[in-house]
């Protein structure tokens, strides 16, 4: 197994699943938050931001596991099973991690650190939330500030993924756009989920 997974790989996978790990832990907080609000709150504004968040953290972590992992996976078991020699497997191993770095946008510096932030704005959107829910005091204030800070995001990673996918360099992200795109909701709103 050492001479197949080298450290190079050992780290990319290290990278692919602290993604994961991150989006997944993101979903939960959104979704508790849901489960915390849902019945109790009149607070519109709220509800409206954590679904657009949760609307994006869905659709990204959809796209990942089924129109990168799933779909790069299929294809690198049909190589693999095509073919007897070590070398080659272990070369289109590289290559599978490759491409779920760059389908991912791990290897797009100013889309991933985009994706990063929004992940980091829904975490500290569900803590203040919450913390707000407890003290029952919410500052519309802090949640607008959120909703701009996630909208100015979503809109440069929508130009940027845009920009990409006119030049044809990911198969798969039209489709992903095309989801978060609904009803060209994005579009019609200059790249973001509208006014907080």
């Amino acid at each position: 197994m050492k001479a197949f997974f080298s450290e190079n790989s050992k780290q990319r996978y290290n990278d692919i699943f602290h993604l994961l790990i991150i989006l997944r832990y993101v979903q939960n907080e959104l979704n508790n938050l849901w489960l915390i609000l849902k019945n109790q709150h009149k607070n519109s504004l709220i509800l409206h931001l954590r679904n657009a968040m949760s609307f994006f953290i869905n659709n990204f972590q959809y796209y990942i596991q089924i129109d990168v992992l799933e779909y790069k996976y299929q294809q690198l078991i049909r190589s693999i099973l095509s073919s007897t020699d070590f070398q080659k497997i272990k070369y289109l191993h590289e290559v599978f991690l490759s491409d779920i770095q760059q389908h991912s946008f791990m290897l797009l510096a100013t889309a991933y650190q985009s994706i990063r932030n929004i992940l980091s704005i829904c975490v500290s959107f569900c803590l203040t939330a919450k913390q707000q829910e407890n003290n029952n005091n919410f500052d519309e204030n802090i949640l607008r500030q959120f909703g701009r800070d996630f909208n100015d995001e979503i809109r440069l990673l929508f130009g940027i993924l845009g920009m990409v996918q006119k030049h044809n360099a990911l198969p798969h992200l039209g489709v992903f756009l095309t989801r978060l795109d609904f009803n060209r909701f994005l579009t019609n709103n200059n790249g973001s989920f509208g006014e907080f």
